[in-house]
């Protein structure tokens, strides 16, 4: 159980990542 929630974490960071690069890409 332990491992599945890291794996789902992981996965929220990484779409938490996208999102950010995303947004500093849009202000220039």
């Amino acid at each position: 159980m332990i491992s599945k929630f890291l794996q789902y974490e992981n996965r929220h960071n990484m779409k938490a990542l996208v999102m950010m690069v995303c947004i500093e890409r849009q202000k220039f």
